[in-house]
């Protein structure tokens, strides 16, 4: 595995250990059914997921930016964004890495 797959790899286990997903669910997080190796779509996707991180932690103070993954928003119809990044659709974690991005220059 390349050195920047690894980190990429490395930052989702960071993340998902935040977010507190277990495996399963941080390979769910990149649209895969395992952790191997990245290849570019799902390297694509760790680019958004880390950018909703950083995007979390530029509005909100630590703690709170970490569990917002898990409480409702009516900004994606009452449902949890977690549930939202789970469901393996792209585009999904695009809208909600714009919606938030968006936020942090308001």
């Amino acid at each position: 595995m390349n050195p920047a797959a690894r980190e990429a790899l490395r930052a989702i286990e960071r993340i998902g250990k935040q977010w507190a997903l277990g495996e399963a669910d941080r390979a769910k997080l990149l649209g895969s059914a395992s952790l191997g190796e990245p290849g570019p779509d799902v390297l694509d996707r760790i680019g958004h997921i880390v950018a909703i991180y950083n995007a979390l932690h530029l509005i909100f103070e630590d703690t709170f930016a970490d569990a917002w993954v898990h409480r409702s928003n009516a900004a994606f119809g009452g449902a949890r964004p977690i549930d939202v990044l789970l469901d393996r659709d792209v585009m999904r974690l695009v809208a909600m890495r714009r919606y938030l991005e968006t936020a942090t220059y308001e």
